[in-house]
């Protein structure tokens, strides 16, 4: 008689398998959406304002690295949209007409603010 394979014993054949583990276009997206700057060392403020009603500049670096990283701590991008639309507030515009002639109608007004001590200062 013939010998057969004994069972558990058969090779798994020439077929390719992936690896185990992330692959390439997840490694990309943690990658991008990742902190390259942690301790905003190269991180210049875009505006002026530091009384009024935006106070961006007077906010210490202390808050705004938590803010970031409590947003970038999560390395898919639409958990990072969910945290920052928590900043945002949304409402009407008050003036509905357009800046000039032949633009669209401004639909919707949008605030962003930062959380620090227990107050909310608006930003730009």
């Amino acid at each position: 008689m013939e010998e057969g394979v004994p069972v558990g014993e058969h090779s798994t054949g020439t077929r390719k398998r992936r690896k185990s583990g992330t692959s390439k276009r997840k490694r990309e997206q943690e990658n991008r959406y990742t902190d390259k700057d942690p301790d905003m060392l190269q991180f210049e403020p875009p505006c002026n304002h530091k009384e009024g009603r935006y106070r961006c500049c007077s906010i210490p670096a202390f808050y705004l690295i938590q803010q970031r990283k409590r947003v970038l701590n999560h390395h898919d991008k639409l958990q990072q949209d969910r945290l920052l639309g928590s900043m945002m507030s949304v409402s009407v515009p008050k003036r509905r007409r357009p800046r000039k002639d032949g633009e669209k109608l401004n639909s919707m007004f949008i605030r962003y603010q930062v959380r620090v001590h227990d107050e909310t200062l608006p930003i730009c």
